[in-house]
């Protein structure tokens, strides 16, 4: 098989790129049976050979791809529906790609595309019953796929506010703790100031280091004491000596002192 593909893309070059009516309907054959073999890698580059004959476009664009969504290529599969589609006059080629259109948006989880597609379906064939259950599993899909992205705006609009409620909060306490810190700056030098007046009154008052303890008389043995206690009292006995003796003196009659 490898090598009558590799054939037909030599005679594709020699002819100007341009296949007989007979070659396009046998490979469009042959790419049909990969397919229904589940070989849809080698049906999609047969297709894919075919779609320059305009005759055959539709049908093997259609067939394209049917072959990339079984192969999950999700986007080139829609668009392969999406030209398949516009690309014919026949309304059951069309109906069938809307609806295979409307699968694949459907697994991309491109839900309102899906709708879209299964609802212009519809109009071609309304009596498309299994397009009809896939539009309504679609339009439910739509549907909590909007309230979770209504519901994921309000979480976050609610996030925003409560951030924008937190740095106020948070630039109000700061504005505070600026207040508290100056008041409790003034009030250390208050208390600075208190602990200033009192040890200047601590030193005023007598104690061990105040200046009333300097002052005291030094301090002196009772020998010492006893001895000065009696060179006072003995001071004390030759005044009262003194001044008896005087008294008796005084007391004698003097001489009379003539004036001549």
């Amino acid at each position: 098989m490898m090598r009558k593909i590799a054939l037909l893309i030599v005679v594709l070059s020699a002819s100007g790129g341009m296949l007989k009516a007979q070659d396009s309907k046998r490979m469009l054959s042959e790419a049909n049976a990969l397919y229904r073999q589940g070989q849809y890698a080698k049906a999609d580059s047969m297709y894919r050979l075919v779609l320059p004959e305009k005759k055959m476009s539709a049908e093997a664009t259609y067939n394209l791809g049917d072959a990339l969504y079984r192969q999950q290529k999700w986007d080139e599969a829609a668009n392969a529906f999406k030209q398949a589609a516009e690309g014919t006059t026949d309304s059951d080629l069309q109906s069938d790609a809307y609806h295979n259109l409307g699968n694949t948006s459907f697994q991309k989880e491109d839900y309102k595309g899906a709708v879209d597609a299964y609802k212009q379906a519809l109009r071609l064939n309304p009596e498309r019953d299994d397009t009809r259950y896939n539009l309504t599993s679609a339009m439910r899909q739509l549907q909590q796929q909007q309230q979770e992205q209504q519901q994921q705006n309000q979480d976050d609009k609610n996030e925003n506010e409560d951030k924008e409620e937190q740095d106020k909060q948070d630039k109000q306490d700061q504005g505070d703790k600026g207040e508290d810190q100056d008041d409790k700056n003034g009030g250390d030098d208050q208390e600075k100031d208190q602990n200033e007046e009192s040890d200047k009154q601590e030193e005023n008052k007598p104690g061990e280091n105040g200046k009333e303890q300097e002052a005291k008389p030094h301090q002196i043995s009772k020998e010492d004491a006893e001895k000065i206690l009696d060179a006072l009292n003995q001071k004390e006995k030759n005044i009262q000596q003194s001044l008896q003796k005087k008294k008796k003196d005084d007391g004698k009659s003097k001489p009379i002192e003539k004036d001549w």
